[in-house]
This record gives structure tokens, C-alpha cells and sequence, in this order.
């Protein structure tokens, strides 16, 4: 290793309980993407938040050209 380094005592326990998060919980999920399947590296990448999304969706389907969508929130 390089660098300092320090130990930290875990309890495992507590971190079992914690594990597993679910999309409902207040996390971000890491977002890649690229113009091309076929390219290796990404066009651009970041966090997202799953409400943020779902009330991007809401918003959209107030406009009138997405009106007829269908999406399952």
C-alpha cells in the first residue's frame, strides 16, 4: 500500500442491517452513458437520484406531446 493509512473497527453487525439498500431509500445510483454501444468510454457519467427521476417523468407526461405515453412509476 501507499499512502497513510488507518484502521477503523467495524461492527458487522450494524452494517448487515444497513445492507442491502433499496431504491426507496435516500441513495444514488451511478449513471454511464455513451453515444455508441460500441465505445469503450463514456460520453459522460454522474450520480442520480430515483425520485428525481420519477418526478421528472410526472412533469413530462404534463406535456402535450407525451400525453399518450404510457409510464409505470
Amino acid at each position: 500500500m501507499h499512502g497513510s493509512v488507518i484502521n477503523v473497527l467495524l461492527n458487522l453487525n450494524t452494517i448487515q442491517l444497513v445492507l442491502p439498500q433499496l431504491p426507496k431509500d435516500e441513495t444514488t445510483f451511478g449513471l454511464i452513458i455513451k453515444r455508441k454501444l460500441e465505445y469503450k468510454s463514456p460520453y459522460t457519467s454522474g450520480n442520480i437520484w430515483p425520485i428525481q427521476v420519477m418526478y421528472a417523468f410526472k412533469d413530462l407526461l404534463k406535456i402535450p406531446l407525451y400525453e399518450g405515453a404510457t409510464i409505470l412509476i
